[in-house]
């Protein structure tokens, strides 16, 4: 019975999630990367709860309670759907106009590409160590590292700039032609 309720749980929860986070984002005049990143930033949270496990008695916190992968889910569920929608978002604003469908015909293959890895590394990791609790430094890392290289790397607004620049560049050479 557990598991429906979750599974129920999470996709509700993103369907809230989204509404909420658009709120926040509204009311604290956030830009959708900062979004983002706030989103990967607690997503990463769930793994570092979950290794709490290791180090916590029987009864203890760490995914060991019914009640825990409730609200596992709830958190997991309102920052799925956002976390979703701001990276497509962030995505959007640095695509030149005209290559919308370019663009986002990679960042599918990209995405449905990848669903398989998850799963695989999971499965070595749980193979080889025959511990599923250390699947968690790996979803640690899928969201830190990614957060990592945005808030490090990715200057959205000189991207978004750039792209708008681009789209500038070819409307003056149709012009002239």
């Amino acid at each position: 019975m557990g598991l429906i309720v979750i599974s129920v749980l999470a996709p509700l929860s993103a369907f809230v999630g989204n509404f909420f986070f658009l709120k926040l984002q509204t009311m604290l005049d956030v830009k959708s990367k900062n979004m983002l990143l706030l989103n990967l930033s607690i997503l990463a949270l769930l793994p570092l709860w979950a290794t709490f496990g290791w180090f916590t008695p029987p009864g203890g916190i760490g995914l060991k309670n019914e009640w825990e992968m409730y609200v596992f889910a709830v958190i997991y569920g309102l920052n799925l759907g956002s976390v979703q929608s701001y990276s497509r978002t962030v995505f959007a604003d640095l695509i030149p106009a005209g290559q919308e469908g370019q663009f986002f015909a990679i960042y599918e293959i990209t995405d449905k590409g990848s669903s398989w890895m998850g799963p695989m590394v999971v499965a070595i990791i749980v193979q080889t160590t025959d511990s599923l609790r250390l699947t968690n430094l790996y979803l640690l890392a899928t969201m830190i590292l990614p957060g990592i290289f945005l808030y490090l790397f990715m200057d959205h607004e000189r991207g978004t700039l750039a792209a708008r620049s681009q789209v500038s560049e070819a409307v003056d050479r149709e012009l002239r032609t």
